[in-house]
């Protein structure tokens, strides 16, 4: 079993492979589980900052590649919903109109801010960035209450900027939101994703780090999926092993895949 929960495609804004190229990758890449999960960052559509997800075309080439392929791969039709604490009324009209098989729930930016990828870190003061980091967990926590999601994207998506602004977090201030933000997760009975990205761009850890693993480990999580965050087809399954081998060492023994509208463990 080798799966990639988590990919984006030419519909998506920042990725221009098509549907069925990307899935052909990911036969390539000997995965047995694939979903393509593209952007619908519902403040960004309500207020057209960027061009829409055009909802309706994807889901008929995700479906078309999912019958072409059946028996090669298990194709996963899927949406990244972003920023749904902004909008749930919004959230719900995407999530009515297409009976996906799995969604993405992930935080890109605050309420009426930019993505977090656009600041310059290393002007804003330590302070600060917790400050913002704190009002990154308060969305996450809002995403699990909302529901209607197989999974919680990249936890620490601003985390990573900040790692690449050559600073350093320390995550000691936050382990009482963490907690919260895992105890929601567990009695919700949703999946945390683990976002290899930052381990085939080379940073060495993942989103969330070992650190949090551990940390959601000890308050009970059990339920984790796996995502190379590809947007182009040479990423595709892309360090899963290496995501696997750190789930392992943190102490856990499978990852969840959905076959047939239903959630299975599979064991790593």
């Amino acid at each position: 079993m080798l799966c990639d929960l988590h990919t984006h495609s030419c519909y998506s804004f920042d990725a221009n492979v098509p549907v069925d190229e990307m899935c052909r990758a990911a036969i390539a890449a000997g995965l047995t589980d694939y979903a393509i999960t593209d952007h619908c960052d519902v403040d960004y559509e309500v207020n057209h900052w960027r061009p829409n997800l055009d909802r309706d075309a994807v889901w008929e080439e995700m479906t078309a590649a999912k019958e072409k392929y059946k028996g090669q791969i298990n194709i996963l039709r899927g949406v990244e919903l972003g920023n749904i604490t902004h909008y749930p009324d919004f959230a719900d009209k995407v999530l009515d109109a297409h009976p996906y098989d799995f969604v993405i729930g992930s935080v890109h930016n605050l309420r009426g801010m930019p993505d977090c990828s656009s600041f310059n870190y290393q002007e804003i003061p330590e302070k600060q960035r917790e400050f913002l980091f704190n009002q990154c967990l308060d969305e996450n926590i809002g995403i699990v209450k909302y529901g209607r999601i197989s999974t919680l994207g990249h936890i620490t998506y601003m985390y990573r900027y900040i790692k690449l602004a050559r600073l350093e977090m320390d995550f000691a201030p936050f382990r009482d939101k963490l907690c919260t933000l895992f105890g929601l997760l567990i009695e919700k009975d949703i999946p945390m994703e683990v976002n290899v990205s930052t381990m085939w761009r080379g940073l060495g850890f993942s989103m969330p780090h070992r650190e949090l693993l551990e940390l959601y480990r000890s308050c009970g999580g059990k339920l984790l999926t796996v995502g190379t965050d590809s947007h182009s087809t040479e990423h595709v399954g892309e360090c899963v092993k290496e995501g696997f081998a750190l789930i392992k060492s943190c102490g856990f023994d499978s990852v969840c895949v959905w076959r047939d509208g239903k959630r299975v463990l599979e064991k790593i």
